[in-house]
């Protein structure tokens, strides 16, 4: 799953890709506790509940009514006496119709003969529901080790969460019909009875039934697939066992496309309008589970692999079992295809989930970076083995590094952690960046071979088991013996992260001897005031050599004195950018002038000269500086080196930007997204023309889908920066040709939604009626949708006395469940709107019943109220403190009508009297 992490921005919204600020480090103490975490101060400790008997296989039987929205099934569970005298056994079952429950004793169960549980003397047995857990009591305690079978037959109508019927052009613009399940993290007990609990593995069969024309994916290998009448029934069986939330199954309208990988088939299921893209998605999958199998020495563990991509999908991908789940919005026509790099990564993720959490599964959410931290680090393993090892720097800085360091702006906690108001609120940035970060430097520190050998046998011991972090720093080493504890104590086990400010000299008092200065500015807290690590320093020699040094940094402010073996061309702190931080690292003049004139480097020589780069353009810039950076943006053969640059010269130097950025056109589809937006965040002098250039790009439809969706947003940052192009005959100007934009019928709507984000910028009170008629249309693609929220919510903030046609448009979505996406963009939405009277949608919205994605979206909503509280101006805090004053005055009247039905039902003690007391309508 990704949720939380970098990829959701990737994969949900193009708009994050060009907006995130610039990197640093955050201004936040360390702590071994959080700080600002959890976004509910009375949040509890969460502990799993004692299982004194434990679940060992599900056999799962049923029918999925695509017409009625409903899955009725029978559940036979197998669980195992963990104590002697258990009596009886629960099953988290949520808002299901029991129709009936047995049990029946058995001496022995084998995945290789699962049917036999099936035809056992079935008895009637007690139970308790309660519509949230099931409760099973025994007519005899159990004997610790026996056996019993749980048979459960019931029903599921229209569920709230875990199982999803989608219907075409019903409720969202999903252009086929599906159905699909989501587990993670405690979605499974609404489509079936379970201990919902990682660490209650399970093996499954599944048999289940759908639409006869339909393709189907399950957990395992398929056993059967027979067509009967209207009907298809598949049987998949996983003979190893996962984590219930894993159990999944998807149907639907799809093509479906099949290629062999050391003799295990590796399907792909896409909606059929795309049917052109299986052919390489399988391909490009097989490729990534051989290469992700030889890093590891620990090959595929499972006996298939498939993947579906579906409709509506809450997330970008999940990790099921053999059988992930990925939304559909990362496959397209060439046009989108071309920009977007997420489909890959998003693919490498949840495939490596099938080792990491999937194989070896965190025995407590709290540890849920020993699933995501791996998957997420695995991107960069698999970029470095496409593109090369400073191609991986690069992507590890701008996603995990920048992702994590913006978060940590907001609040730090340390990685395992188990303190949340719901499971859901740790699957955050930390829990993903800083969690493959952590990894990195791990593989920095010790060692790229001993990094694999350690993992290696990591996965090998634990296999098929939950495990805790502990189980990973005793893998590491018992096989490497490198003592891992203080590394853990530091980066996983306490809060915040390293922020240090460093200068490599030479100095003449040493041959050839080097002086390092490192100064720690994290906060100091009581329980640490310093951090203690290694880190490595590459030294370039003069006869072309090249050679890494590692450091052991003990103190906050240390000098370290260094004797290279040879003449001394540059020297590159962290050459690695494997730091779990922010450094700041000062080279002198000529050392970076060395770096950004040379082509011979042992090192990963296009991210050195980023590092040169950004230390020359920092102040004045003298001309042979400018002919060097032009020189080598020029010439950069790294796109991904030329996109980070171009970002990173607009942030620090805006009239460089302008000079330097306009010398030349970037081609490459993704660089040329960051150099339009670098190029409109720059002083320019003749904005007219780029002005001009900007509607040319957005316009042609020849142009990738992301560079018109960037020229769009270079139009907005430009109309920020220059008052002059808002007056009036622009503005209507620009507006008009926004509007024509926003008809069109791009994929996904990229384009319709980057239009009306402009729109948004130059909002009047004429566009709102058709900005809330955009809102309201559910077969809108939901990035036209959320843009237009938010463009009603400027307008709410710029032209208060429309709040009357606002307000109730922006209220409405409070207290639902669906659209979700359209729902977790509201209080963004609130906050633009500067509606004091908002704040009661907010209360709607965080105290509404939980069900799956929302349960991550209320405490996100709970910190959003902060920042909207604080924006408010003092009318709207007026108007909040009026509506506040009158629902208490609603209230008190209230309470005196109640008090005075209370007395006349007193007096007529047995008479009716519903007629005779008019209860205002409040």
């Amino acid at each position: 799953m990704i949720f939380g992490s970098h990829l959701e921005g990737m994969v949900e919204n193009l708009e994050t890709r060009h907006t995130r600020q610039p990197g640093g480090s955050g201004s936040a103490s360390q702590t071994s506790s959080a700080r600002n975490f959890p976004a509910l101060k009375s949040a509890k400790q969460y502990y799993e509940p004692h299982r004194y008997c434990r679940q060992i296989h599900l056999t799962l039987a049923g029918r999925l009514n695509f017409e009625e929205d409903q899955f009725e099934a029978y559940a036979y569970i197998v669980v195992k006496a963990m104590s002697e005298g258990a009596n009886q056994v629960n099953f988290d079952a949520r808002e299901m119709g029991i129709h009936d429950v047995q049990c029946a004793r058995v001496s022995a169960f084998d995945i290789n003969n699962p049917y036999a549980i099936e035809s056992l003397p079935f008895k009637q047995v007690d139970f308790d529901y309660d519509d949230s857990v099931l409760n099973l009591k025994f007519e005899e305690a159990l004997r610790q080790g026996q056996l019993v079978v749980a048979k459960i037959h019931y029903t599921v109508t229209k569920p709230n969460a875990g199982l999803y019927f989608v219907h075409k052009k019903k409720n969202s613009d999903a252009a086929y019909d599906c159905i699909w399940t989501q587990g993670q993290d405690t979605d499974s007990p609404f489509w079936f009875p379970c201990q919902d609990d990682p660490r209650m593995k399970i093996t499954v069969l599944q048999r289940l039934s759908f639409p006869a024309s339909w393709k189907g994916l399950g957990n395992g290998q398929c056993l059967s697939d027979v067509v009967d009448g209207g009907w298809r029934t598949q049987e998949w069986i996983l003979r190893h066992p996962h984590a219930p939330y894993l159990v999944a199954f998807a149907c639907g309208e799809f093509h479906e496309h099949k290629v062999a990988w050391r003799g295990r088939d590796v399907s792909v299921l896409v909606p059929q309008k795309f049917h052109e893209t299986s052919v390489a998605l399988a391909q490009d999958t097989a490729k990534m589970m051989e290469f992700y199998s030889n890093y590891w020495g620990y090959e595929y563990p499972w006996s298939k692999y498939g993947q579906a991509f579906v409709a509506d999908f809450l997330y970008g991908g999940m990790e099921n079992t053999t059988a992930t789940f990925n939304t559909d919005n990362v496959i397209g026509p060439q046009e989108f295809m071309i920009g977007s790099e997420s489909r890959n990564f998003l693919v490498m993720h949840e495939l490596a989930h099938q080792w990491f959490g999937d194989t070896v599964t965190c025995e407590t959410w709290s540890e849920g970076w020993l699933n995501e931290g791996f998957a997420t680090h695995s991107e960069v393993l698999w970029e470095e083995h496409c593109n090369g090892k400073s191609s991986g720097i690069f992507y590890l800085k701008e996603n995990f590094q920048e992702g994590y360091l913006e978060e940590s702006r907001t609040y730090q906690r340390p990685i395992v952690f188990n303190q949340f108001e719901f499971v859901s609120e740790i699957f955050d940035a930390h829990l993903y960046d800083k969690g493959a970060l952590v990894l990195n430097h791990l593989r920095d520190t010790i060692g790229e071979d001993a990094f694999r050998r350690a993992v290696g046998h990591y996965l090998t011991k634990h296999q098929f088991s939950p495990v805790s972090t502990q189980d990973l720093i005793r893998a590491i080493e018992e096989s490497t013996g490198f003592n891992a504890r203080k590394f853990f104590d530091t980066f996983v086990f306490k809060a915040g992260h390293i922020e240090l400010e460093a200068e490599i000299r030479k100095i003449e008092s040493v041959p050839n001897g080097l002086e390092v200065t490192l100064n720690q500015k994290q906060v100091k807290t009581d329980d640490r005031d310093v951090c203690e690590f290694q880190i490595k320093v590459f030294v370039q020699y003069e006869d072309g050599t090249g050679e890494e040094r590692l450091l052991q940094v003990t103190k906050a402010d240390e000098k370290i004195i260094l004797a290279a073996k040879y003449p001394v061309t540059f020297a590159i702190l962290d050459p690695n950018c494997s730091i779990v931080g922010s450094l700041k690292q000062k080279i002198s003049q000529d050392w970076a002038k060395a770096v950004l004139a040379t082509s011979k480097c042992t090192g990963p020589l296009s991210y050195f000269k980023y590092i040169a780069a950004r230390s020359l353009v920092d102040g004045f810039v003298s001309q042979d500086v400018k002919d060097l950076v032009l020189g080598w943006l020029k010439g950069e053969q790294l796109w991904r080196a030329r996109a980070s640059a171009y970002q990173m010269i607009a942030d620090t130097n805006p009239d460089l930007a302008a000079e330097i950025l306009t010398s030349s056109v970037e081609r490459h589809a993704l660089a040329r997204a960051s150099w339009i937006s670098s190029v409109s965040k720059s002083s320019l002098r003749e904005k007219n023309e780029w002005l001009g250039q900007l509607k040319e790009i957005a316009s042609q439809p020849g142009e990738p889908l992301n560079v018109r969706d960037a020229a769009l947003m270079g139009i907005v940052d430009l109309l920020r920066r220059t008052p002059a192009l808002r007056v009036n005959e622009h503005r209507q100007a620009l507006s008009a040709w926004a509007w024509t934009l926003a008809r069109g019928t791009t994929h996904l709507g990229i384009v319709e939604a980057a239009a009306i984000r402009l729109i948004g910028e130059l909002v009047q009170p004429s566009d709102v009626v058709q900005l809330q008629e955009l809102v309201e249309q559910h077969l809108m693609p939901f990035r036209v949708r959320n843009a237009a929220l938010k463009a009603v919510a400027t307008a709410s903030a710029r032209f208060p006395e429309l709040r009357c046609e606002t307000r109730p448009l922006l209220q409405q979505y409070a207290d639902r469940r669906q659209p979700v996406r359209l729902i977790a963009a509201l209080p963004d939405a609130w906050i633009e709107s500067q509606d004091g009277v908002l704040g009661a949608a907010f209360e709607s919205y965080i105290h509404r019943k939980n069900y799956g994605l929302l349960s991550m979206l209320i405490p996100r909503a709970r910190r959003s109220q902060d920042k909207f509280l604080k924006k408010l101006s003092p009318s709207a805090v007026s108007e909040r403190f009026s509506e506040l004053a009158e629902l208490k005055e609603k209230t008190g009247k209230l309470e005196k009508e109640l008090e005075a039905l209370k007395e006349l039902v007193k007096k007529s003690a047995g008479s009716s009297v519903a007629g005779s007391v008019a209860i205002s309508p409040g």
